[in-house]
């Protein structure tokens, strides 16, 4: 007779797990205004039992045997500088290593293993990376998020529409699971418009009078226009809040109400979310240490300083996080919010260091010069940017999308998008048009949840003339 396998969770286990991580709303009672000193005995205690875990795991053993760190001798937070920083590329050697799964995880599909689940990283910086998540990985977080979505608003009997990619990624199934078990939430689980058309979300969203959407900030104004497109008003919806992933301003408006930011990746959920007073976002040090630091050098930076997010998780039993170099690029905001959380926060994602271009001597980031155009014109673009050789040095060429259709046009847009760049980033870059959709095979728009900003073109001998088009230079000259 087979062995049967325990049920996921189970009720000690999810009192276990609140016993030590709270429900949402006594957080905000409780640890949420915590002294820095209570943060940082919780933050070491769990440190040391993380740091223990991972002494076991080959791929740990052998970044920190490289780097000359002894496990045996870590004695808490004061010792954190001593481990090695790791990133996306060592992850892959991990995988190339011990393929399919990488050497890094700390638990593995198998006869033995109870009710695993495996999610994988969108790909936008290259092949997409598996993460096992455990039960309790899997309830922890849940408990994590449901914390940002009770800030948000979220309160037991709201029906919120879930318009996330319902794929291979953890994103969609993380907003569910904290929504629905912590939060109270009533879920409609419509994922995109690929799956619901975009024209039932806006039905489903007005007949169950829906009180808020999870999805990007792209999609929700994509939601808004064809909302308009079929004749609904503002007063039909019940939307009383909207989480933001940029574009704040525009979605805003386009909605009436408030919006809450967010940050959140793939090995871990939710990580950090705004207050009501919108002066940077809230870490959960409960369960995560994070550190800002240099690009270049891997030290770390003073409060206010931009640099590369690392991320330490406090919580994990399946895939640990210590000292993980995300290469999302934010600044700790100096001082105390005035809610009263000592917590730390981070100020707004400024781009990725791994999609940094450097031009001309000048550091560039794709999400960077996205940001100034909106700016310049005044609401959302959709754009793309395109990194080549020029002369024998690395050059870079932007394309926005306009009403027009053809590739490759210069106009007065241009030509002032181009004097504003110089301006704010301090080197002229190329501006060309695109008309309506022709950057979404590109961008991915309609198909994927994070938008791809950028394709590096330096290592092609010659670019397809598709790409010479695009940017507008001539095919002779591409040849």
């Amino acid at each position: 007779m087979s062995r049967l396998i325990p049920p996921p969770f189970n009720d000690a286990m999810v009192q276990a797990a609140l016993a030590e991580w709270d429900w949402p709303a006594h957080y905000y009672e409780d640890r949420y205004y915590w002294s820095p000193e209570q943060t940082r005995r919780f933050q070491n205690a769990r440190l040391l039992r993380e740091v223990a875990r991972a002494s076991s795991i080959p791929f740990y053993r052998r970044l920190w045997e490289r780097a000359g760190f002894d496990a045996t001798r870590f004695r808490g937070i004061d010792d954190l500088y001593q481990l090695p920083l790791y990133t996306i590329e060592d992850i892959r050697e991990s995988i190339a290593i011990a393929p399919p799964y990488g050497d890094y995880q700390g638990a593995y599909p198998s006869p033995t293993s109870t009710s695993l689940r495996m999610y994988f990283s969108g790909g936008t910086t290259g092949k997409p990376r598996p993460t096992v998540y455990t039960p309790w990985d899997r309830l922890v977080s849940s408990i994590i998020s449901s914390r940002r979505r009770y800030r948000e608003g979220a309160r037991p009997g709201h029906v919120v529409l879930n318009a996330w990619a319902y794929s291979t990624h953890n994103g969609a199934w993380a907003i569910d699971e904290s929504g629905w078990y912590f939060a109270g939430a009533v879920p409609i689980t419509s994922s995109t418009g690929n799956m619901t058309s975009t024209a039932e979300q806006v039905r489903l969203a007005v007949e169950y009078q829906v009180v808020s959407i999870s999805t990007t900030s792209d999609y929700l104004l994509h939601l808004r226009k064809v909302a308009d497109e079929l004749g609904y008003k503002r007063s039909d919806f019940n939307i009383q809040y909207l989480g933001a992933i940029g574009n704040r301003a525009a979605i805003e408006e386009a909605w009436g109400v408030r919006t809450s930011e967010a940050y959140a990746f793939h090995e871990v959920n939710s990580v950090a979310g705004e207050c009501e007073f919108h002066n940077g976002m809230h870490v959960a040090e409960d369960a995560f240490i994070l550190e800002i630091v240099d690009p270049d050098t891997g030290e770390p930076l003073p409060d206010g300083e931009t640099g590369d997010i690392v991320v330490t998780c406090l919580y994990k039993t399946g895939s640990p996080q210590i000292r993980f170099n995300i290469k999302d690029l934010a600044a700790i905001v100096p001082g105390t919010c005035p809610c009263g959380s000592h917590t730390k926060r981070i100020t707004s994602l400024k781009g990725r260091s791994d999609t940094m271009v450097k031009v001309r001597g000048i550091n560039i980031w794709p999400e960077a010069i996205g940001a100034v155009m909106q700016d310049a014109v005044g609401h959302p673009v959709e754009y793309f940017c395109v990194a080549h050789m020029s002369r024998g040095q690395d050059d870079m060429s932007v394309v926005i999308e306009t009403d027009a259709p053809g590739v490759g046009r210069r106009s007065d847009l241009t030509q002032r998008l181009e004097n504003v760049i110089k301006d704010r980033l301090g080197l002229r870059l190329s501006v060309r048009e695109a008309g309506p959709g022709e950057l979404d095979s590109l961008t991915g728009k309609g198909e994927v949840a994070k938008l791809r900003r950028y394709k590096d073109e330096r290592r092609q001998t010659v670019m397809s003339d598709a790409t010479a088009r695009l940017i507008g230079i001539p095919t002779q000259e591409n040849a």
